[in-house]
């Protein structure tokens, strides 16, 4: 998901990003690339159910969860973070492998503030986030 030509910037160090995925393997890979472009707070969850309590008990400016996890989907869980008033202004962004267009309207219609096809490269992430996310400072 890295493409060796990213740039880290400062303007993540102060985030706090929570990533959703029920795959081990994707959670690190997208911590890594989080933590490759400048975030330097980074939790990881594998279910809805336990990205809900850590929201609730934490301080996030980002959500990114992937679109199917184990016993749910990712976008019951945007419409969670988006139907919770003291969660609604969050960033989200939904992640995926699937090509399908409805998938995208879909996140869109739930509440998502943006749709990432996997795999997704470090520079890509960043010029999303950048756009996504208003500098703190």
């Amino acid at each position: 998901m890295s493409d060796g030509s990213v740039t880290e910037t400062k303007h993540f160090a102060d985030l706090h990003v929570l990533i959703v995925d029920d795959l081990f393997v994707m959670r690190e890979i997208i911590a890594a690339v989080c933590a490759r472009i400048g975030f330097r707070h980074i939790t990881v969850c594998d279910t809805g159910r336990e990205a809900m309590r850590e929201l609730q008990a934490g301080r996030f400016d980002l959500v990114i969860v992937d679109e199917k996890l184990e016993n749910e989907s990712g976008l019951q869980v945007v419409r969670a973070i988006r139907s919770t008033p003291e969660l609604a202004a969050i960033c989200v962004v939904l992640v995926t492998a699937s090509r399908e267009h409805q998938v995208a309207m879909a996140s869109k219609r739930a509440g998502s503030d943006d749709f990432l096809l996997k795999p997704f490269t470090a520079d890509a992430l960043r010029d999303r986030l950048l756009r996504l996310l208003p500098a703190k400072g």
